[in-house]
């Protein structure tokens, strides 16, 4: 494994214990600085995405704005989710907001547990850290963590681990994928437990499918949906929000496949479902929004018209 990779390891487990020490509105001042360095690279996708996903920018000037607070985004997220793990389950309660817990209860009143569609807004670690500090029987899956260097993909075990000790300290299993996840999957819904699924993630890579988002179309596994469904038990959407200085609110909402579907065609409509519920939240917040980079955008051919 290259140097820099063991170095990077240990960089954020030092930042890890330190940010235990610094105050919250220092992290905060300091974000906007270290997202724009970390995504300078990714700036020119970045925004074309947003153009293409939910229109032109008004102009320069409402561009800049929106990098400026995207950067914010990106760099706060990293501390939001360390100084949250170094909180007491008062204190994660108080500061993450759960809304739409009656639709979790109703869900979860059969005996057969829930799954929850995890989408790219706002902090996840406020995504992981809302449902196990609440006493829900909660699992999300989850891609190693990995970066390619050197014409290899090398696996980042020190921060593999530490993502493993900031999940299990909210009371959240982390199951990867390619690990018999829908095993797992299907044994923590035998305990009516609640299984987080992002939407996008390629839980297998077939299954490929063109899905609306707003202006354009998003290319997109059907794995996850096609999982979800496959247990026959209700599906959740789950939307993270950015509040106040390291405050969030994750809302719940149930999801409904389109009446008579089958197959794949009542997986694209529960990630179309799921998709709607999101742009609610997308088109307030645009900045809070982890565009994907994997997934192709292909614009309608009217989204210029």
């Amino acid at each position: 494994m290259p140097a820099a990779i063991k170095v990077l390891g240990w960089l954020m487990g030092g930042l890890f214990h330190l940010t235990r020490w610094l105050p919250q509105r220092l992290t905060a001042a300091i974000s906007t600085p270290l997202g724009k360095a970390v995504r300078r690279k990714s700036k020119r996708r970045i925004l074309d995405q947003v153009e293409q996903a939910l229109g032109p920018f008004a102009g320069p000037d409402a561009e800049d704005r929106f990098w400026d607070r995207y950067c914010s985004h990106f760099g706060r997220c990293l501390f939001e989710s360390f100084h949250l793990t170094w909180m007491n389950d008062a204190e994660v309660i108080d500061r993450v907001e759960l809304v739409g817990e009656e639709h979790l209860t109703q869900a979860l009143s059969g005996g057969r547990g829930a799954v929850l569609f995890l989408n790219h807004l706002g902090n996840a670690g406020a995504l992981v850290a809302v449902f196990g500090v609440r006493g829900y029987l909660t699992a999300y899956s989850g891609n190693r963590i990995e970066v390619g260097t050197a014409g290899r993909m090398w696996c980042l075990d020190g921060i593999e681990a530490l993502v493993q000790r900031m999940y299990r300290r909210v009371g959240v299993e982390r199951v990867l994928l390619g690990e018999d996840l829908p095993k797992r999957m299907t044994s923590i819904l035998k305990e009516n437990g609640l299984f987080g699924l992002f939407m996008d993630h390629p839980v297998v890579w077939k299954s490929l499918q063109p899905i609306p988002f707003e202006r354009c179309n998003l290319t997109l596994n059907l794995g996850p949906a096609i999982l979800a469904l496959r247990h026959r038990v209700p599906v959740l959407s789950v939307t993270a929000i950015r509040t106040g200085l390291n405050r969030h609110r994750v809302t719940v909402k149930p999801l409904e496949v389109p009446a008579g579907a089958r197959g794949t065609d009542a997986a694209a409509g529960l990630i179309e479902a799921a998709i709607s519920q999101m742009l609610t939240q997308l088109r307030d917040h645009p900045d809070q929004w982890w565009p994907w980079e994997h997934a192709p955008f292909t614009p309608f051919a009217s989204a210029d018209a």
